[in-house]
């Protein structure tokens, strides 16, 4: 009797199985699933706004180095970027991009050109402080330098 018993459970299993393979094969669920929604990592509308909220107070550096060139010396030009940190007409950048440069120039988003000047150098951390005349920053809002002690992963 345990053979009879065995050959039932062995054909209930093949029919179990085969039907199961079927309902997959035919696009079926077999089960219902949860799913959950992942967090959004990026959202253009917030990228967007981010942008808009700081990309006039961004800047283009524009720099003339001393330099050796191929006929003796030569002026070398360089640039490089920076942000405008208070109405006073300061601009944040590195200072490989000012180090050694005779002149200094900053084009602003709405593509007015002036001239600037080196006010102070960190050779370590690779910051430069320049300043341009505050009457050319009217209308422009400065980016705001946060607390690095409360930023958080």
């Amino acid at each position: 009797m345990s053979s009879m018993k065995n050959k039932v459970f062995a054909v209930l299993a093949v029919a179990l199985i085969f039907a199961a393979g079927y309902l997959v094969a035919a696009g079926m669920p077999m089960a219902s699933r949860t799913t959950f929604a992942a967090p959004v990592l990026y959202s253009e509308d917030s990228i967007t706004a981010i942008y808009d909220a700081a990309s006039q107070a961004v800047v283009e550096i524009k720099v003339a180095q001393p330099g050796a060139g191929i006929y003796g010396r030569s002026l070398r030009e360089g640039q490089g970027s920076g942000f405008l940190v208070d109405s006073e007409g300061h601009i944040l950048t590195n200072n490989h991009v000012v180090d050694g440069a005779t002149s200094v120039q900053v084009v602003f988003s709405n593509g007015k050109t002036v001239d600037a000047k080196v006010v102070g150098a960190d050779t370590t951390d690779d910051l430069a402080l320049i300043s341009v005349d505050p009457a050319t920053v009217t209308g422009v809002t400065p980016l705001q330098l946060s607390d690095s002690s409360a930023v958080k992963p």
